[in-house]
């Protein structure tokens, strides 16, 4: 994609998005910039969302429930709560596992006239507040 202008709304959307770490959806994003940016739409939020996934300057994952936006983009891997939706980084602990895993796609590739350059790993459970245990009341005591 060709480099676009870099606009207003598009700097404090990227300046946001790279100042938080829960991975967030355009909504919520949305909500965060409504009081700094009173002209911006939700509408705009996707738009400029878009742009910056393609080139490269986020990342855009797909959660659980929603499409969800990191300002990381160095290679890194997530696990996602399968109830709620929210999305956590792992650590770089991974990263023999994936070279394992680019190892063997790129074999694959090879052999059927592909190429692959690149490994995401997304893992799914329960984050600690859904995996919490519910607190028990006297009717289910």
């Amino acid at each position: 994609m060709a480099p676009t202008r870099r606009s207003r709304q598009r700097n404090l959307l990227l300046r946001e998005l790279r100042g938080r770490t829960d991975h967030p959806t355009a909504e919520s994003l949305h909500a965060a910039l409504r009081a700094q940016s009173e002209g911006m739409s939700l509408g705009t939020v996707y738009r400029n969302l878009g742009v910056l996934a393609a080139q490269g300057e986020i990342l855009e994952l797909a959660g659980e429930d929603c499409k969800r936006f990191d300002g990381n983009t160095a290679p890194h891997t997530h696990l996602c709560c399968e109830i709620c939706g929210c999305m956590e980084d792992l650590p770089a602990a991974e990263d023999a596992a994936k070279r394992s895993l680019l190892e063997a796609a790129a074999a694959y590739a090879a052999q059927n006239g592909m190429e692959a350059d690149g490994v995401r790993i997304l893992f799914t459970g329960k984050c600690k507040n859904c995996a919490a245990p519910a607190p028990q009341t006297d009717e289910t005591a």
